[in-house]
C-alpha cells in the first residue's frame, strides 16, 4: 500500500498497481500520446521481478541439482523435481514415508513409483524423438 493525494489534497491509500496504472494512462494535452512510455517500460519490468525469501530458497533448492557436472537438465525435468519437492515439505513427510518405505535400501520398490518411472521414461523418449538429440 501506499498514500497518494486525490484532487482536493487529501491522502488516499492506494495499492502499487493501481497507482502505476493512473500514471501509465496519463497522455499529453497536445500531443494525445502517453506522457511517460520509458517509465511505464522500466516500472513493469521491475514490478514483475521476484522477490522475497520464497524466491532465494527457490534457487536454494535448485543448487543442488544444476552443478558445474550437471548443467544440462531440461527446465521441465528442474520444474518436475522442484514440485516434487514443495509438495513433500508442504505434506511434512519425506518420500520414503510418503511410500511407506521404513528401510530403503532393503524394502522393495513401491509400484505407483516404478510406474511413474516408466511414464517418465516413455515422456523422455517421445521428446528425444520429436526434438531429434
Amino acid at each position: 500500500m501506499l498514500y497518494t493525494s486525490d484532487e482536493s489534497g487529501n491522502q488516499v491509500k492506494c495499492t502499487i498497481d493501481k497507482y502505476w496504472s493512473k500514471v501509465f494512462n496519463l497522455k499529453d494535452d497536445f500531443t494525445n500520446d502517453y506522457k511517460y512510455p520509458t517509465l511505464a517500460k522500466l516500472v513493469k519490468a521491475c514490478l514483475s521481478c521476484f522477490h522475497g525469501p520464497l524466491v532465494e530458497s527457490a534457487f536454494n533448492l535448485m543448487d543442488t541439482l544444476v552443478t558445474d557436472y550437471r548443467t544440462s537438465l531440461k527446465i521441465d525435468s528442474l520444474d518436475a523435481v522442484q514440485t516434487i519437492k514443495y509438495n513433500l515439505m508442504a505434506s511434512k513427510e519425506t518420500s520414503c514415508e510418503k511410500y511407506g518405505s521404513k528401510n530403503p535400501m532393503t524394502d522393495p520398490i513401491h509400484k505407483n513409483l516404478l510406474l511413474n518411472m516408466n511414464r517418465s521414461w516413455k515422456t523422455y523418449q517421445e521428446d528425444l524423438k520429436t526434438c531429434h538429440l
